[in-house]
């Protein structure tokens, strides 16, 4: 940027200072930091904006520069630092900048402090290379200038006393906002409109209206993190691909992403040289412990970064600091716990961490740790998954999710039999959470492996796959899957899994409508639970036959099932099971004319299946109690909000008749 004065106005009078030069593009979803920052600045000597490459630094400190600009007698001035190297340099630079074609003569702080004498504010763009030049610059001219305010870019903080560091993220992933009520704050706009916008200065036919263009667009945001420099890569490729492939291809990574315009940085013409001018700044255990980040999908937890990533070149304490680093260089976000920090690496940053991974040799070594890591988490759930904990781990395993699907992922290709394990131990939470597509697709994929499964892996899978087609209404497919569990289970040392098979071929007989024979694979499955003297089998099989009791119009026998079912569900604290027996009862208690009980046991059962997180049981309680008020000829807006209600919860079984399932033992 060229120094020098803006020219007068038309009363002779100078506008503004300094070196800053008008900006060609326009500033887009960033204006609520720009006012923040603006008010910021006057209460701070040094502000740093610190995020990663491509985020946007440069271009919002420009803005606030602007914004103030006037306010500063001494004027704005602009240093660009990206190709200074060595930080006895820094000085030097800014003094060409500010004053150039003079030589300074004294210590470049003192020349500098002398220049900026009234209230002036400096610009120190890409900081992070030179960071220790850039400190002791700055601390020196902010000792010897108190009239002198500083704005840093930079990948990490500078340190200086006083510093007030801003986090820079990717800008909001959001579709394209659609024309605000007049009089109303059109509100922040986000990565869409920016895509848009560079897509029209490329192409300026670019309708965003087209087919499948908003959904396309969406994909390219989230993919690309909201990233300012990720999406104006992108944008330059519409042209030549369409925006459809662009998403498509960003699947596979983000290689195809370049920058043909000559004025654009070297270190900017695509991802990865962006991320490698962060990557050659990291000392060797921090890349180390960056690489192996990669394998984290989603976010993680400190605990997990260490169990995954140390081993015998790495250790607990050594990925704590170079985590710790890593925040501070901006290429890992902290995620805003205070109680359970969590870190998560963003996904463009991800992209160049795995293929560092995948040279390094690491990559299988520290995958496996990774699966063995959320092995181990599914398992301990298993054990401890009752009452209130029920509740902990469900929400535990929300945040988790991500990481089980990576893990599954790697599984599936290296060891199947471990991944038929994994997806088992999922299956309670997919259940409960209404993940019914997910879990079909991946037990589908597991027995498409069946060749390299043992018999106990392929029995559990073939029955929870049984399971998930039951749900999904595809009768046939479910009793081929279980009879084959039959036909393997002829051994009396395998009498739960016939009685647990034998409950679901029950529960499939019930949603077809053949009572009788419902109730047939029930008792049988009784009097095997019976026979092992397994409390919990023994109520869920009562339960289901309290289930086709009601279903009968016998609601006396199922009072007395459901009612034993239900002391044994309370006392082990299974509440899902304690949901699903409520609203069997609250069904019985309907249709026996008692609208009262009814209502106490379904709107225990809907608080419970909310406190859960369970679809099915707030589906099926909000459709019994909307029956209620109904019967009861309550406003038909309170039952048609509970109706709602039902609608609102996934629509796992669209097509089944309406009774609710309980389907997990």
């Amino acid at each position: 940027m060229a120094s020098g004065y803006a020219p007068e106005s038309a009363e002779g009078r100078e506008l503004t200072v300094g070196n800053l030069q008008p900006q060609l593009t326009r500033l887009i979803g960033r204006e609520a930091a720009l006012r923040e920052l603006s008010a910021l600045l006057w209460h701070t000597r040094l502000l740093t904006l610190c995020g990663p490459g491509g985020a946007g630094k440069t271009r919002l400190a420009v803005a606030v520069a602007e914004a103030v600009q006037a306010d500063f007698i001494g004027g704005a001035w602009w240093v660009d630092l990206s190709a200074t190297m060595d930080p006895e340099l820094v000085g030097p630079a800014v003094v060409r900048a500010v004053l150039p074609g003079e030589q300074a003569s004294e210590v470049p702080s003192v020349t500098i402090a002398r220049h900026l004498a009234d209230t002036s504010l400096l610009v120190l763009d890409n900081c992070e290379q030179v960071i220790e030049g850039c400190a002791e610059f700055v601390r020196a001219l902010l000792a010897r200038n108190p009239a002198t305010r500083v704005i840093a870019t930079s990948r990490a903080p500078l340190g200086v006393p006083g510093e007030q560091v801003w986090r820079i993220q990717g800008l909001a992933v959001t579709g394209l906002a659609s024309a605000p009520p007049a009089g109303s704050d059109a509100g922040e706009e986000g990565s869409a409109e920016l895509f848009v916008e560079r897509v029209r200065e490329v192409a300026s036919s670019f309708d965003p209206e087209g087919p499948g263009c908003r959904e396309a667009i969406a994909r390219i945001c989230s993919q690309l993190d909201g990233l300012p420099l990720a999406l104006e890569l992108a944008a330059a490729r519409v042209p030549l691909l369409g925006v459809e492939q662009v998403a498509e291809r960003l699947e596979h990574g983000h290689e195809f992403l370049r920058h043909s315009s000559r004025t654009v940085p070297e270190r900017q013409r695509t991802l990865a040289q962006t991320v490698e001018w962060s990557h050659r700044l990291l000392e060797p255990v921090e890349q180390t412990l960056f690489r192996r980040l990669a394998v984290f999908r989603g976010s993680f937890s400190l605990a997990a970064a260490e169990r995954v990533c140390s081993d015998e070149s790495l250790s607990d304490v050594d990925v704590l600091d170079a985590l710790g680093a890593l925040v501070h260089q901006s290429l890992v976000q902290v995620l805003e716990d205070q109680a359970n920090p969590r870190y998560r690496l963003p996904s463009t940053l991800r992209s160049y961490a795995a293929a560092k991974l995948a040279d390094s040799g690491e990559a299988d070594a520290t995958h496996r740790r990774h699966a063995e890591t959320f092995t181990e988490l599914a398992e301990q759930a298993e054990i401890t998954r009752a009452g209130v904990e029920q509740i902990r781990w469900l929400e535990r395993f929300e945040v988790e999710h991500d990481n089980f699907r990576e893990a599954l992922d790697w599984l599936a290709q290296s060891a199947p039999a471990n991944a038929a394990r994994l997806a088992s131990l999922l299956w309670p939470f997919w259940y409960q959470h209404g993940y019914y597509r997910e879990a079909r697709t991946r037990f589908d994929r597991v027995l498409a492996l069946e060749s390299e499964l043992a018999e106990p892996e392929l029995t559990e899978t073939l029955i929870r796959a049984g399971e998930v087609a039951f749900l999904q209404c595809e009768y046939d497919l479910a009793i081929d899957r279980l009879d084959r569990v039959l036909a393997l289970t002829g051994d009396t040392t395998q009498m739960p899994t016939r009685a647990l098979v034998l409950q679901r071929l029950g529960s499939i007989a019930r949603e077809q409508g053949h009572y009788d024979q419902a109730k047939d694979f029930h008792e049988q499955s009784l009097a095997l639970w019976e026979a092992l003297q397994d409390a919990h089998g023994v109520a869920c099989a009562r339960n289901y036959l309290g289930f086709v009791a009601w279903l009968r119009g016998d609601c006396a026998a199922a009072e007395l099932l459901c009612a034993l079912a239900l002391q044994e569900f309370r006392r082990s604290g299974s509440l899902e099971n304690v949901a699903g027996t409520l609203i069997n009862l609250g069904a019985a208690a309907l249709y026996s004319g008692n609208n009262d009980r009814a209502t106490t046991r379904l709107e225990e059962a809907l608080g419970t299946s909310r406190r859960l997180g369970f679809p099915e049981g707030i589906a099926w309680s909000s459709h019994e109690l909307a029956i209620v008020a109904r019967r009861e000829r309550r406003s038909e807006s309170e039952s048609a909000r509970m109706l709602r209600d039902d609608a609102r919860s996934p629509p796992s079984r669209p097509e089944c008749q309406t009774a609710p399932v309980a389907l997990t033992a």
